[in-house]
């Protein structure tokens, strides 16, 4: 059994462009990271961005492990990264920024639905309950301040030792 420890040119050109699909494929990736910036923006020292590029590269970086591993008989070569970043280019520049721009625009459309939806359902529903949460609260504060007076004074009876009946002492005859 022969073990071929090299590649001829044909098989590294087909290596090449399999690497420039992989690397479309993270672009493809990198897009769904892209996206989920768009819907949910990270505060500005957040580091939620650096966090998100930091998982994306170390997934770059297994992807391209995976694939010398899988297709390059565990050779890791130089024209491997350099397909998969022409690939991870050439997908950000042409169909990468058009998939954006249609996110940003469907986010918007359904940002703009939702608040639509929000302001003629929702809202008003929640301006009723805050002002019936006004009106009853004003209700209970003034019973318990009422409930506050009473026990005052009953503890002020009870703190008379004349006026309570049990506190006479009987007279033994």
């Amino acid at each position: 059994m022969d073990i071929e420890t090299f590649f001829d040119i044909s098989d590294q050109v087909m290596l090449f462009l399999l690497a420039v699909l992989v690397g479309a494929g993270l672009g493809i990736l990198f897009d769904v990271f892209r996206a989920m910036r768009v819907v949910f923006p990270p505060a500005k020292k957040s580091g939620l961005t650096a966090l998100s590029d930091i998982i994306f590269w170390l997934i770059y970086g297994f992807t391209i492990f995976v694939y010398s591993v899988q297709y390059g008989r565990g050779q890791v070569r130089f024209f491997f990264f350099i397909g998969s970043l022409l690939g991870f280019i050439l997908y950000l520049l042409t169909i990468g920024n058009v998939v954006l721009g249609v996110i940003k625009k469907v986010y918007g459309y359904v940002s703009e639905f939702i608040h639509f939806v929000y302001s003629y359902t929702i809202s008003p529903i929640v301006k009723i309950m805050r002002f019936i949460y006004q009106k009853e609260s004003a209700v209970f504060v003034r019973s318990h301040k009422n409930d506050i007076k009473f026990s005052l004074n009953v503890l002020n009876l009870l703190k008379k030792p004349a006026n309570v009946l049990y506190n006479k002492k009987a007279k033994l005859d």
